[in-house]
Order: C-alpha cells, then sequence, then structure tokens
C-alpha cells in the first residue's frame, strides 16, 4: 500500500475534519515538525552568537543580503 506524509497543506491549518486527516496511509505533521528541543537550541545558539559577532565587529560568514552597516568584513 502506498503512503504520503505532508507537513503542508492547503488550506493551512489544515481543518480538522479535512478528508486526508482520515486516510489510514496519510500522516499529517505541523509544518515545524522538524523542530524538535535539540534542533531549536541549536538555532538559538547559532542567532545569539552571530548576534555577538556582529556586536563585536567581526565577519559574519552567513550574509546572503548585502552588507551589513559596521559590521567587519562580513563576508
Amino acid at each position: 500500500m502506498a503512503g504520503a506524509a505532508l507537513d503542508v497543506c492547503d488550506p493551512e491549518p489544515i481543518p480538522t475534519d479535512h478528508p486526508l486527516l482520515k486516510m489510514p496511509n496519510v500522516v499529517v505533521a505541523p509544518h515545524i515538525a522538524s523542530a524538535s528541543p535539540t534542533a531549536v537550541r541549536t538555532l538559538r545558539q547559532a542567532a545569539a552568537n552571530l548576534a555577538l559577532k556582529a556586536l563585536r565587529g567581526e565577519p559574519l560568514q552567513n550574509i546572503v543580503n548585502g552588507v551589513v552597516p559596521g559590521v567587519g568584513a562580513n563576508r
């Protein structure tokens, strides 16, 4: 038997009476299903470390939208 695992639906959020939710071969998870405690902690630590580097004027390797004024080499 084939199946499906979905984390994005239209409409979002999926209504509680949606037919997909009644299918035994379909798993529907919130779009943030990957936000495990470990993933959230890692993301928060990375954001804090990036903010500290910016405050110290150190280069930021992850800039994707251009130069941040007042911050080191940026790339």
